[in-house]
């Protein structure tokens, strides 16, 4: 059994009945950002490996006369490392077991391609609860060693809140 509840506890608005559940997230920390810890090398063969990975036959990727342009959806490789920063965050309260990932999009202002040096760096842009879960929205904004930016990535992660329920019952 816990204890009496927080100034950290939350409310949650269900839709068959209030409850009580204790947000684990650290709302203040809204608005931090991590500083990237590395640099990442895109290579030819990350770019082919990753190709092959995700199944996408498309020979831009594969094209050894040409300059080589990273899928899409290739940043989800580098963006882990910045995540984790985040996640080592003793402040914020992150609890792995309960998280799913529940959405991501990349804006790109140039394509990423073979020979580029870039970092990430992970902003908490929001932490809010509802209906059972907490979802943190995190950015990244990445860029060259040089500083150009490149592109901005956004994901939404969602945690499962502990429910006292459970307790109250047994």
């Amino acid at each position: 059994m816990r204890g009496p509840l927080t100034s950290g506890d939350f409310f949650v608005d269900h839709p068959a009945r209030h409850y009580a559940a204790v947000m684990a997230l650290n709302p203040t920390a809204i608005g931090r950002s991590y500083a990237p810890a590395h640099h990442f090398s895109i290579s030819r063969e990350k770019i082919r490996e990753f190709a092959d990975a995700i199944g996408d036959p498309d020979p831009a990727y594969r094209d050894p006369a040409a300059d080589v342009v990273a899928p899409p959806t290739f940043p989800a490789i580098f963006l882990q490392s910045a995540f984790e920063a985040l996640a080592a965050d003793p402040g914020l309260g992150l609890d792995r077991t309960r998280m799913v990932h529940g959405d991501q999009s990349f804006t790109y202002r140039r394509p990423l391609v073979a020979g580029d040096r870039v970092t990430a760096t992970a902003s908490i842009t929001d932490i809010t609860a509802r209906r059972g879960v907490e979802l943190l929205s995190v950015r990244y904004d990445v860029a060259t060693t040089e500083g150009e930016p490149v592109l901005t990535a956004t994901a939404l992660l969602v945690f499962r809140l502990e429910d006292d329920r459970a307790e109250d019952a047994a």
